[in-house]
């Protein structure tokens, strides 16, 4: 394949494209099959865990982001101090897309924006389906991002404030669909983790309750001696706490909300009393303590470790970082800083953000 990479290509293709798939379980092989002669057309896409998906994916994606960014569609950003330009056309992860477009100035009103969203859509649809792919409707929604000023304050424009719908085409391109669309206020799921537009983790927090008292029913019914439920304690249920910290903004009140069913059921399958004191049952092992680090502070040491390692690259991650830490400070009205500011003083004149967690963390 190094002298020759289109036959390299070409071979593989032809290899999934003719495989018969067919499943094998205790009972033996299965009869019935997938692909090869079975199907009129030869499957399309690389396969699960082949190893050019990643960069077959680049070379589809790359095309198409590149048309919604010629076209003008993206969202921009002035940052509030530097004035430095933030453009981007989406947040995208193999098949999960977040699309995004943003008004050129303060004056264009929510309807206007709607308007152009509609246009995004249409030019995103037709780059997927030029290349293979489609929409699915049932799996995609949208939200608009507006504010409303009540006397001196602002508040997040709900659909009743300003209505409106997004159509696409379904995914035979026959007709037109209405996409969901949701309050900033309403959690969706995206990569595993609940996101709501205002920045609030109650579905998140929901969510993460119910895998751990899932996980301390079976760690209390099952039969495990303690090395394995100390072992399941610290290798799964923590690591899955451990997946959303980078995006959510959740209390230490709140945490330990989320850790109580393990306290109650893990601690004692490992022989140890559920009234451990927290500061024990989070301390190091080398003042006697457990050693499990409590979720919060794993929270916030993941903030600013992306501040740390972000917070000077040219990288989209890091361009928002500083853009927000220059609109936070803006808000403060003071030089110098922002994070050598007493934040139990100047807290409340700062909007409530990732950043500001951070802050507050820090001081």
């Amino acid at each position: 394949c190094v002298g020759a990479p289109n036959n390299g290509v070409k071979s593989m293709l032809i290899s999934v494209q003719q495989a018969a798939h067919r499943i094998r379980t205790g009972f033996g092989v299965s009869i019935k099959k997938y692909g090869q002669d079975s199907e009129e057309d030869p499957l399309q896409d690389l396969g699960q865990g082949n190893g050019c998906g990643p960069a077959g994916w680049a070379v589809v994606s790359t095309p198409i982001i590149n048309l919604m960014r010629a076209a003008g569609f993206r969202a921009t950003f002035l940052s509030a101090m530097s004035v430095t330009l933030i453009a981007f056309v989406c947040y995208a992860f193999v098949d999960d897309t977040d699309v995004v477009h943003t008004a050129q100035d303060v004056n264009t009103t929510g309807i206007t924006i709607m308007k152009e969203m509609q246009n995004v859509i249409d030019h995103w649809e037709g780059g997927l389906r030029a290349t293979g792919g489609a929409i699915v409707p049932k799996k995609s929604y949208w939200y608009l991002i507006d504010w409303i000023w009540d006397k001196q304050n602002w508040r997040y424009a709900t659909i009743a404030d300003i209505p409106g719908d997004l159509t696409i085409k379904d995914t035979c391109g026959t007709k037109r669909v209405t996409l969901q669309r949701y309050d900033p206020e309403i959690a969706t799921e995206t990569l595993g983790v609940f996101l709501a537009m205002d920045g609030n983790n109650r579905e998140e927090i929901i969510k993460l309750r119910q895998k751990t008292q899932e996980f301390a029913d079976q760690i209390r019914t099952g039969f495990v001696n303690k090395w394995d439920a100390w072992y399941a304690i610290n290798s799964t249920i923590m690591k899955t706490l451990e997946y959303p910290m980078m995006a959510t903004t959740i209390t230490e009140k709140e945490w330990d909300f989320i850790m109580r069913p393990i306290r109650q059921a893990g601690l004692p399958k490992i022989q140890v009393t559920s009234t451990f004191p927290k500061v024990l049952m989070y301390g190091p092992k080398s003042f006697h303590g457990l050693g499990i680090m409590h979720p919060y502070l794993h929270q916030e040491l993941l903030h600013v470790a992306a501040c740390i390692h972000e917070g000077e690259r040219e990288t989209i991650t890091g361009e928002l970082i500083r853009a927000s830490t220059e609109q936070l400070q803006v808000e403060l009205g003071l030089p110098g800083h922002i994070f050598e500011k007493d934040y139990g003083t100047l807290a409340h004149l700062a909007t409530d953000c990732w950043l500001k967690t951070v802050w507050n963390f820090t001081w």
